[in-house]
């Protein structure tokens, strides 16, 4: 009778114990520190993280900031259009000798170029073949209007019959 006792106390804290899954769970870290608590703090041993404990910050020193003022930058017309269609307006107003201002965007359109030469290759020019997004841009002057492939970042840009000499109307 005794023995049974024993037996049927056994199983019963055996059944109490900590399964094989909870000491799976008790092995792992938890993902994020528990919670702040008042009461007793948990010692570094206990700590399943490193401690680290915080170190003082040090004051950079700045350079002295001047009382002059800068004044804000004015928008100039020139710079009314698209940043990567700015360089081949600026090499335009080069080769025709006006200044950026007076070149005005008649018409843009996005597209897709079918190779590095932005559909544009020089006779006996080896084009890398990979689609290049980019613009297809018609510049307005008063010298006539003037059609350039760019790509979307800027460069390069080609101009459509670029070849030919620019004259005055």
């Amino acid at each position: 009778m005794r023995r049974l006792m024993l037996l049927v106390i056994f199983f019963v804290l055996a059944a109490c114990g900590p399964s094989a899954e909870d000491n799976v769970r008790n092995a792992t870290p938890p993902l994020s520190p528990p919670p702040f608590r008042s009461g007793p703090t948990r010692t570094p041993a206990t700590y399943p993280f490193p401690v680290v404990s915080p170190s003082p910050l040090k004051a950079t020193p700045y350079p002295p900031v001047s009382s002059k003022t800068t004044p804000m930058p004015t928008i100039n017309p020139q710079d009314d259009i698209l940043l990567p269609l700015r360089p081949a307006r600026d090499y335009l107003a080069q080769r025709l000798g006006i200044p950026p201002a007076e070149i005005r965007v008649a018409t843009y359109e996005q597209t897709n170029f079918p190779d590095g030469c932005l559909g544009l290759p020089h006779p006996g020019e080896m084009c890398i073949q990979v689609i290049t997004p980019g613009y297809i841009v018609t510049f307005s002057t008063e010298k006539g209007n003037f059609v350039f492939h760019i790509a979307q970042s800027g460069y390069p840009f080609r101009m459509v019959g670029g070849d030919y000499e620019i004259k005055d109307k």
